[in-house]
């Protein structure tokens, strides 16, 4: 605001507050009104984007690519490939050799 050229942030809010605060009910209610019907515009606005991403999304999915090294390879951490990748069962779930 050109009245406080240097003044902090939090400070700004605290005198926005005061000012708010200080104005009749008459005056808060067109700002109360353009609120709503900033957040109605919001609203719709939201819909409408969910919508389209959702019909984008269903309509774009692609097949993520198949390894051409094998399952365990293609699920090795980075350092398994550097150890030369020795992996481990213990049960169902491969151990990885670090």
């Amino acid at each position: 605001m050109a009245e406080f050229p240097n003044v902090k942030f939090v400070e700004m809010g605290a005198i926005m507050g005061e000012r708010w605060r200080s104005i009749t009910p008459e005056e808060k209610a067109k700002y109360e009104a353009m609120a709503n019907e900033d957040r109605e515009r919001f609203n719709r606005e939201m819909e409408a984007y969910k919508a389209s991403k959702s019909s984008i999304a269903m309509t774009s999915v692609a097949p993520l690519p198949v390894p051409q090294h094998g399952y365990h390879q293609a699920m090795m951490p980075p350092q398994a490939y550097m150890d030369g990748g020795h992996v481990q069962h213990y049960g169902s779930m491969p151990h990885y050799n670090a």
